[in-house]
């Protein structure tokens, strides 16, 4: 290294150094000052490795561009499908038509499947009404099927009940959802039916028929 006067250290002020390899360090502190031809040459680095880096990205691109390509034929490529992949096509097609279908008349004439169910009993399950307090917000359900009342006529419990929070404008109630199921009484089908009520009043609020033909 050889020494390089009339510089002054921005760290101690000390005004010995040593100049080599693209440095200047100060012979007192021992801080190193990078001349300009070496900030020049690592900025050369950087560019070039910027350089390589998006050549290489655009390569892989094309790379991805060609081999999408290949895979998607065209209809002048396609070929006919063979007998052996027509056939397995079959089975998907059959489970398509396996699937069952819902049908109130089916329901309706079979509600009988369901121990003691009737259609006379469903149909005169009776809606409640809310009757609004004319000083709050709140209100009461009147004028409807109680809920207990008729499962004592039915004589049979329902197979699930169902306890849930219903949110409305003016508030919440906690109702609940009876349900009732032929099971695998039916050869091709089944019927079930559900009965939603208020929790606190018994108040029955709707109820649904619906039957399966598989």
């Amino acid at each position: 290294m050889r020494r390089k006067e009339n510089l002054i250290c921005q760290n101690c002020g000390g005004t010995n150094f040593v100049f080599g390899n693209g440095k200047t360090i100060c012979n007192f502190c021992h801080t190193q000052y990078f001349t300009a031809e070496r900030r020049r040459k690592s900025r050369k680095k950087i560019w070039f490795a910027l350089v390589f880096v998006g050549i290489t990205l655009l390569g892989i691109v094309f790379y991805l561009f060609l081999q999408t390509n290949e895979k998607v034929p065209t209809s002048q490529n396609e070929t006919p499908l063979s007998s052996t992949e027509k056939k397995s096509f079959t089975p998907a097609i059959n489970e398509i038509e396996k699937r069952p279908t819902y049908n109130l008349g089916y329901a309706r004439k079979n509600i009988s499947v369901i121990p003691g169910w009737t259609i006379e009993k469903y149909d005169a399950i009776k809606f409640a009404s809310l009757k609004q307090d004319k000083n709050s917000d709140q209100g009461e359900y009147i004028n409807g099927t109680n809920f207990s009342e008729l499962v004592k006529e039915v004589g049979t419990p329902p197979d699930e009940v169902i306890e849930y929070t219903q949110y409305y404008p003016n508030g919440a109630d906690i109702e609940v959802k009876a349900i009732w199921s032929s099971q695998e009484s039916l050869p091709d089908g089944s019927v079930s039916l559900s009965v939603t009520y208020e929790k606190e009043s018994e108040q029955i609020l709707n109820k649904t028929l619906s039957g399966q033909i598989y």
